[in-house]
């Protein structure tokens, strides 16, 4: 069992040093545990794989984010599932690269004319691995220059 909030701290906490290094701020939404909720965020999950996958998600929104800021959120959706949300002021997704952006050595059309590297493969590790363990991962946009919202939902233990 993991504490998604402990998790997402751990993960903002070692990401820092990237947001200051492209002049971003990280926006921590992340609900600071109590005795009363203390299980209310755990989840069953293989930890590395999961901190992996929102470590490529956090990492992603910094380089698709050339200024203003990166919102890091935990939530219960309902009683059964806990959510993580990154949410980004960066170039945002089009309508036409959205069916195709979790598919394998799948890349952006616009990641080349902003000289960010990569394989295609982050997005379709993060879903398989989100989808190995029972979860869903999607990406949502409203278009071009309006930023991106990745969000992660797993069951709650």
């Amino acid at each position: 069992n993991i504490d998604v909030r402990e998790l997402l701290n751990e993960c903002i906490t070692e990401i820092t040093p990237s947001f200051a290094r492209n002049k971003l701020t990280c926006i921590n939404r992340v609900p600071t545990k109590s005795a009363s909720d203390e299980h209310m965020f755990d989840v069953r999950a293989d930890r590395s794989k999961l901190k992996q996958v929102i470590m490529n998600i956090i990492d992603n929104s910094i380089k698709y984010t050339p200024k203003g800021n990166i919102s890091i959120t935990a939530l219960k959706k309902d009683e059964h599932t806990v959510r993580i949300e990154v949410k980004d002021t960066g170039l945002g997704i089009d309508p036409k690269v959205m069916p195709k952006l979790f598919m394998k050595f799948s890349r952006a059309p616009d990641a080349t004319e902003a000289n960010i590297l990569g394989t295609g493969l982050g997005l379709f590790i993060a879903r398989t691995f989100i989808e190995a363990h029972e979860g869903k991962v999607w990406a949502e946009s409203e278009g071009v220059g309006k930023g991106s919202l990745f969000i992660i939902e797993l069951k709650g233990v």
